[in-house]
């Protein structure tokens, strides 16, 4: 295809694959400090039992009256709705996530096309959440942004799949890319499940963020 007849870029992609290599050489760092963390932890935590063996036995602690507290503080019902179809859809990504790497930008056009179909059905649904959270309490300031981030991450990445799986049915309509397709889409799959692993140390790290139930609706429960 010449220049010429080239459809106008979408700098927003470019911005995404230059996002991708960072993200892939971050995901490396991570990686191998993670590995040294749980060393240092798993050495640290032996000698602790083995020094404090006798203390382990102290007076039993109330959990579930503290478990019952906090859940008093973060039960707004919006805010853990939208939580929980969040989590399910990240199920649902990683359930696919072999047909995406293997089959997206294979040879098989209707499997192309179903894999398609299914980005843009979980960007629906994610969408939906979005739009559920708009409505929830949250318990910090900072929540409402780093919510906004990571919806605006995620839709980016699947609709980049979605791009690339076009290009694969129709390359001479499709748009053009500086990093192999193949590449792209190996990163770009793993960033999907980054950012759904990223979302759910969000909101299971020991200050929730969900705040409590208006005085007028029923609080969630378990």
């Amino acid at each position: 295809m010449s220049e010429e007849s080239q459809p106008d870029r979408d700098p927003d992609f470019d911005r995404i694959v230059e996002e991708l290599a960072r993200q892939e050489s971050a995901r490396r760092r991570k990686t191998l400090i993670t590995a040294l963390i749980l060393v240092a932890l798993g050495v640290a935590s032996l000698g602790a039992a083995i020094f404090w063996r006798d203390a382990l036995h102290g007076p039993a602690i109330d959990v579930e009256a503290g478990e019952a507290e906090v859940l008093l503080e973060t039960n707004d019902p919006q805010c853990r709705e939208f939580i929980a179809d969040v989590t399910a859809e990240g199920v649902s990504y990683k359930n696919i996530m072999p047909a995406l790497q293997n089959k997206m930008i294979a040879d098989e056009p209707v499997e192309t096309q179903r894999l398609i179909d299914e980005i843009e059905a979980l960007r629906k649904r994610l969408a939906d959440a979005y739009a559920t959270s708009a409505d929830a309490n949250l318990r910090y300031p900072e929540s409402r942004q780093e919510l906004n981030d990571w919806f605006k991450h995620i839709d980016k990445e699947l609709l980049l799949m979605v791009r690339l799986g076009q290009n694969k049915l129709t390359p001479d309509a499709g748009e053009t890319f500086t990093r192999p397709t193949k590449e792209l889409l190996d990163l770009s799959v793993l960033a999907g499940d980054d950012a759904f692993e990223n979302f759910r140390m969000w909101h299971t790290a020991a200050l929730h963020p969900c705040g409590e139930a208006a005085a007028d609706e029923k609080g969630w429960t378990p």
